[in-house]
């Protein structure tokens, strides 16, 4: 009897163990089939996010583009307003002719990214509200954009199509005209001002947005190899220019984050390295606060750009 009670208990603990083995070999597959799905979401939304700040890089060069095209159609139609039709000066008329009869562009932004994405199953997964909120918004600032584009177009083709052929040339290829260049549509409309100011805005969520996915797609744990306070960064802020460098550099700052941007680009982090020496991707910045300028290395090349007070 009692070899049969032992021999029950060692089968029992035998079989024990296998359903155990079993059990914890279940658990295993479980916990790594879970892992390497979390992992794979991380991985599909690192993507997805890469693949939308690149998109948002192409846009904003598009952006930046409309902007600067509108700013003289904007100059030309404050300078209508603020004189009466007798006081506009022929020469200052002349000059923003080819401006005014020139054929509006279309723009046609870039989205694939964003409707991938907003498809995917990856989006509902994504803890971060605030920001998917803002990549919403910039898309849809995109469309609205686009309205407001496409309605400054067709309002101005109209005027166009009235006015041209009031205008003619004469066989030197001078302009003899009787009418002050697309003068209704310029001092009596304000859509150039209205798409201005909607493309800036635009612009400006765009900006943000990109340097948040640029910040988050960075390690700064890798990149920020020197601590720097929050009073250190005050001290960099400014624009700064040189005779020697194409573009101004203007040093911001954003949650304890030092922003860099040059003129008509996306702004991007800067990461201290050094005292007073700042980096990103070979882009290398030597403050001197003192003396109020910065040394900017990039490609072997040397600048030496001055403050501006």
């Amino acid at each position: 009897m009692r070899k049969s009670i032992i021999e029950y208990i060692r089968k029992s603990g035998k079989y024990l163990r296998e359903i155990s083995v079993v059990v914890i070999g279940v658990a295993i597959t479980l916990f790594a089939s879970y892992w390497i799905g979390i992992n794979n979401e991380k991985r599909d939304m690192a993507l997805h996010l890469r693949a939308i700040k690149m998109e948002l890089e192409a846009n904003a060069g598009d952006i930046s583009g409309l902007i600067e095209s509108l700013q003289p159609e904007c100059r030309y139609a404050a300078y209508l307003r603020s004189h009466d039709k007798k006081s506009l000066d022929k020469d200052t008329l002349d000059s923003y002719f080819p401006l005014c009869y020139s054929a509006p562009i279309r723009y046609t932004f870039k989205t694939n990214a964003f409707e991938i994405f907003k498809s995917s199953g990856t989006m509902r997964l994504m803890n971060d509200k605030e920001l998917l909120s803002e990549i919403w918004n910039v898309y849809d600032g995109l469309n609205l954009l686009k309205e407001v584009i496409d309605e400054h177009s067709t309002l101005k083709w109209n005027f166009l199509e009235k006015e041209i052929s009031l205008v003619d040339w004469d066989k030197d290829g001078k302009i003899e005209r009787n009418i002050i260049p697309m003068y209704d549509f310029y001092k009596k409309t304000k859509f150039s001002n209205s798409l201005l100011n909607t493309s800036e805005r635009t612009l400006k969520d765009m900006h943000k947005l990109y340097l948040k996915l640029m910040i988050m797609q960075l390690e700064t744990s890798k990149f920020q190899t020197y601590h720097v306070t929050d009073e250190d960064l005050d001290k960099y802020i400014g624009v700064y220019s040189s005779d020697q460098f194409p573009v101004k550099l203007t040093i911001t700052k954003s949650n304890k984050q030092l922003i860099g941007q040059l003129t008509g680009q996306l702004p991007f982090p800067l990461y201290a390295t050094g005292k007073n020496k700042f980096e990103i991707e070979g882009f290398i910045l030597e403050f001197n606060p003192a003396g109020k300028t910065i040394t900017v290395k990039k490609d072997g090349k040397i600048y030496n750009l001055v403050k501006e007070e």
